[in-house]
């Protein structure tokens, strides 16, 4: 099995971000390892980059402040953002925006730089189109005649790219609705027919998004489209503007030209029912290549034909809309690496003789980023075992790097100290020393089985973490849930907690203990309290008679049979228990689930 170490660099290695790391203790600061990624953008390989100050990347037009401030940044070793124009090893320019962050050891000694690097050349070209428009709109105002029309054009012109960045980023996350969303904004203020066709992207093809004014129209177009048979081609044009980047305005469509296309008599039938008066084709660019093509089409319907201005305006559409279409491919890509490298932060279950475990970790749906949830289980000296659940503020790399810092630790300390007072304690001076804004809550537990076999007895401490249900089984078939709601204190990192208490309590055989964070019980739109209730009757086996614990009464219900009795089937709850949460593409956030049971004896 890969370790950690290893499937991280891999992670990062395949991303799309182009990722850097600088050595501040060897002359002037060397890069001494790029990603793949870097190379991709740049068009340096690894040996031409690594032993070189970043700055070899400036050139002629490069921004002397913007330069002086990443100077600035590692001499002060502070972290900081530019964005600075850089040059490519082929001569070429791009906008580069770099997030530099310095990297420190548990000593808070400086280890390294760390430099994250993002080609934002078509957000720099927007902004100075946009700054372009309002110089032109500003001239034209010597005509106060001249000045009105332009306005009023710019204005809607604004408007309708604004609408399609709106649309397109809401449906981000669902790479088919994406084109959908354009298509919709265009029609019926641009267009009769609006339609994207994209090429073929990681294996696959969403071939057509189409949005008409009337049902008929887009019948009459996936006609012609079916009876052409060719699905990457329409009136011969798509594959022209897909190998050439460029434009292409039909202002009236004639029948000559429905004629020429068509390559049956099915076809030619089905475009003249649409009677088409005039046509667009746009690439849709992105990173240097058209990614799809978008149509837009005319009919008798509104008579509208054409001109050069409409093609401008499509032109622009597109290279907004194909940024945001590759966006959405990085995004569903990224967040398959997060979820990746996030997973391969989690411990394999041991097997524990006496005990049974079930884990579950699912990804917050909002994010490609890497989150700070995880849980641990630690084999102590003398047989005991150590459970963890924690949860870092934040959905990003910082908030991973520290949840792995504070895991690790965490794992020495159980192993050096005793109690979990002491453990968190010792861990909050730690967390108190990184370069974060971030705090964590961790619930630490140890337990400790009694060698005659009569139960175990599970000491606690908890800083500032939800906390956990414990399902013991009582007399006459009865299981009672309860909170471990003692030994509570402040989150790692927020200031002095004073010391860390302790609490214990003894867990007879066939208990049940459940850690989790708080993406399982909080919900949009509904009270905390609510999701615990709801996760401790799953805990409890569905059971009625059930007492909401705000009413500072436990959960109780009947069993059918002693909880001692058997063994309860972990995985199939770890699995009730998140399938209550929000549908995937809703998660609001990280959900970790760690699940104990104290095994009896075999029924017999």
């Amino acid at each position: 099995m890969a370790s950690v170490d290893d499937l991280y660099q891999r992670a990062v290695q395949s991303t799309d971000v182009s990722f850097t790391i600088a050595d501040p203790y060897q002359p002037d600061t060397p890069l001494t390892w790029v990603n793949d990624a870097f190379t991709r953008v740049t068009g340096y390989p690894f040996a031409e980059a690594v032993g070189r100050n970043c700055r070899f990347l400036q050139g002629p037009r490069s921004d002397p402040a913007a330069a002086a401030r990443l100077r600035d940044a590692q001499r002060e070793r502070r972290p900081t953002r530019v964005e600075i124009l850089n040059y490519r090893k082929d001569g070429s320019t791009f906008w580069n925006e770099i997030a530099l962050a310095p990297v420190f050891d548990r000593a808070g000694r400086l280890t390294h730089f760390v430099g994250v690097q993002d080609d934002v050349t078509a957000k720099v070209e927007a902004r100075e189109q946009r700054e372009e428009l309002l110089v032109r709109e500003q001239r034209a105002r010597s005509t106060a005649e001249w000045a009105a029309r332009v306005e009023g054009a710019a204005r809607g012109r604004l408007e309708l790219l604004g609408q399609v960045t709106d649309a397109m980023s809401g449906a981000l996350r669902q790479m088919p609705a994406a084109p959908r969303a354009l298509a919709d904004v265009l029609v019926p203020r641009l267009a009769d027919l609006a339609v994207v066709d994209l090429a073929v992207v990681d294996d696959e093809s969403y071939r057509i998004a189409l949005v008409g004014l009337d049902s008929g129209l887009e019948a009459d177009f996936i006609a012609g489209e079916a009876a052409r048979g060719l699905p990457d081609t329409a009136w011969g044009l798509i594959d022209h503007v897909l190998s050439t980047g460029r434009p292409v305005l039909v202002s009236e469509v004639r029948d000559d030209d429905l004629v020429l296309a068509a390559t049956s008599t099915a076809q030619l039938d089905a475009y003249r029912r649409m009677r088409p008066c005039s046509f667009l084709a746009v690439p849709l660019p992105a990173r240097g290549r058209a990614v799809g093509v978008l149509r837009l089409i005319t009919t008798a319907a509104s008579g509208r034909h054409y001109d050069q201005d409409d093609q401008d305006l499509a032109v622009d559409l597109g290279r907004r809309a194909g940024m945001l279409l590759d966006n959405a491919r990085l995004y569903r890509r990224a967040h398959t690496v997060a979820e990746t490298l996030q997973r391969s932060l989690l411990p394999d279950m041991p097997t524990v003789p006496g005990m049974s475990l079930a884990a579950r970790y699912l990804p917050a749906s909002d994010t490609a980023r890497v989150g700070g949830d995880w849980y641990d289980v630690l084999l102590l000296p003398d047989g005991r075992v150590g459970l963890v659940i924690g949860d870092v503020m934040g959905h990003d790399l910082p908030a991973a790097a520290t949840m792995a810092q504070l895991r690790s630790m965490l794992r020495a300390y159980a192993w050096e100290l005793v109690g979990p007072g002491e453990v968190l304690d010792r861990l909050d001076r730690l967390a108190q020393g990184f370069d974060t804004d971030s705090f964590a809550t961790v619930f630490y537990a140890v337990l400790e089985q009694d060698p005659a076999g009569g139960g175990a007895r599970l000491s606690y401490a908890n800083a500032g973490h939800l906390p956990p249900l414990v399902c013991t089984g009582g007399g006459a078939g009865q299981r009672t849930v309860r909170p471990l709601a003692d030994a509570s204190s402040l989150p790692l990192g927020v200031g002095d907690a004073g010391g860390r208490d302790e609490a214990s309590v003894p867990l007879p055989l066939g208990s049940t203990l459940l850690l989790y964070t708080d993406g399982l019980v909080e919900q949009r739109g509904r009270d905390i309290e609510e999701g615990i209730d709801q996760a401790a009757a799953l805990l409890a086996g569905h059971l009625p008679g059930l007492v909401s614990r705000r009413a500072g009464v436990a959960h109780a219900a009947a069993a059918g049979a002693d909880a001692g009795a058997a063994r309860p089937d972990l995985d199939r709850l770890a699995d009730a228990l998140t399938s209550q949460v929000p549908a995937a593409e809703s998660q609001q956030d990280d959900i970790a689930v760690l699940l104990v049971h104290l095994d009896g004896p075999a029924p017999t």
